[in-house]
């Protein structure tokens, strides 16, 4: 009788480890996928422009696991002064070049296998990694 009880509250306690497990793992991937994406970009002047390679970069570097068209990849380059205001690209800082730096957001929603009480079932992991362009 104490097994017929327990057994399914058991059970949920499993399924529920096993999503917390999938979450954390797409989340790890979808940082790595951010990072890969933002290294291959911040190589040179020219990566950093190529919003195509970069997303191309971070979406081959995901696991096998995750479907790529579910992932959203959004590059961004920007230019910063050394006092760490913004600036246009092509303006100089004090009679230097800023210092231009690529940022990198990979977004995916993650879905759970079942519906629990008090918990989403989609929830949004999104990663953003910032690399300063050699």
């Amino acid at each position: 009788m104490e097994v017929a009880v327990a057994m399914p509250l058991l059970m949920l306690i499993l399924v529920g480890l096993v999503d917390f497990g999938r979450a954390a793992s797409e989340a790890i991937d979808v940082e790595n996928a951010a990072r890969a994406g933002a290294s291959y970009g911040a190589r040179n002047v020219g990566l950093a422009a190529d919003a195509a390679a970069i997303q191309g970069a971070a979406l081959a570097d995901l696991s096998q696991d995750i479907d790529p068209l579910a992932v959203t990849v959004v590059s961004e380059r920007y230019c910063e002064c050394s006092d760490g205001t913004s600036v246009n690209c092509s303006n100089k800082c004090s009679g230097l070049l800023p210092q231009m730096y690529l940022r990198v957001r990979v977004g995916k929603t993650f879905h759970t296998l079942l519906g629990y009480p008090g918990v989403p079932n989609q929830i949004d992991l999104s990663r953003e990694v910032r690399l300063r362009v050699r």
